[in-house]
């Protein structure tokens, strides 16, 4: 409703810079396309949420830094290449928004970028969604901060998530549940993504043994490894997380695996833990 006028720097949703009038940001996140959840009545449907195809007039904006099309419905269009020819962008979170079909590598001209988020592109578990089956492009992206790939399936990418992701020195978070991977490596023969603060592989096919590489990253705050089967002895994954004595990690998920053994007194090592959880494993024996 404010877009009327000629002066876009005045419409919601949209930021210019103050010097040369030029737009920097869009920030058209619908917050939910339906009010009250239910996709079948047509009242029910959110007036500021986006649908149909995305124009490459965006490209006019040369200078846009930052785009958030997420929490909106795109209706199984496929996510456009041309973005990858915005290169200024530095932000771009395209999640909750209905995409579908493979994710275009063109997304790897986009060297400037510091967040992506494509997570959780599908409304339903019957949609198609979208998926990666090669993530070469994404190892050019070498100012990553954060990165956000929940619910794309990752399947075809095989085992080399794990060495793609460990190309950007510059990443501390990262969020792969739910993306079919199936193969958890054991070891890195180098670990570059040491800024690493959090890891979320969780609801994932692993059933490997624990990966050791884990216990090199010295930052981590938030591990979610739950639902994934993951099969050893609790005490050497608390014991290989909280050799460093003044221990960064806050939160630790591993619910649904198969761990098993005693909690070790390692455990009292993690001072800064706030939240813990242990349930559906093989534990026994008494609590240090």
């Amino acid at each position: 409703s404010s877009w009327i006028g000629e002066d876009c720097c005045r419409w919601k949703g949209v930021s210019c810079n103050n010097q040369t009038g030029n737009v920097v940001k869009l920030d058209l996140r619908s917050y939910g396309c339906y009010l009250n959840g239910g996709q079948d009545d047509p009242s029910n449907l959110n007036p500021s949420c986006m649908s149909g195809k995305i124009s490459s007039s965006l490209l006019d904006l040369k200078h846009l830094n930052y785009l958030d099309l997420s929490m909106n419905n795109f209706q199984n269009n496929p996510v456009p290449e041309f973005l990858g020819s915005l290169d200024k962008l530095s932000y771009l979170d395209l999640s909750y928004s209905n995409f579908a079909g493979l994710v275009p590598p063109h997304l790897g001209n986009l060297s400037n970028l510091r967040y992506l988020d494509l997570g959780s592109n599908s409304l339903n578990s019957s949609q198609p969604g979208i998926w990666i089956a090669d993530l070469s492009w994404i190892t050019h992206l070498t100012s990553l901060e954060y990165l956000n790939l929940g619910f794309v399936n990752l399947s075809m990418v095989s085992d080399h998530w794990l060495k793609a992701f460990n190309k950007l020195p510059s990443l501390t978070k990262l969020y792969l549940p739910f993306c079919e991977l199936q193969n958890l490596p054991h070891s890195l023969p180098h670990m570059n993504f040491t800024a690493l603060t959090v890891i979320d592989i969780s609801s994932n096919s692993f059933q490997p043994s624990i990966p050791e590489w884990l216990f090199n990253l010295t930052s981590l705050s938030f591990l979610d490894l739950s639902y994934n089967d993951i099969r050893g002895d609790i005490s050497v994954l608390l014991g290989g997380l909280g050799k460093c004595w003044n221990c960064s990690l806050e939160e630790l998920y591993l619910v649904s695996n198969q761990l098993s053994g005693q909690l070790p007194s390692s455990l009292g090592f993690f001072k800064k833990l706030r939240y813990l959880y242990l349930f559906d494993n093989l534990i026994s024996g008494p609590i240090p």
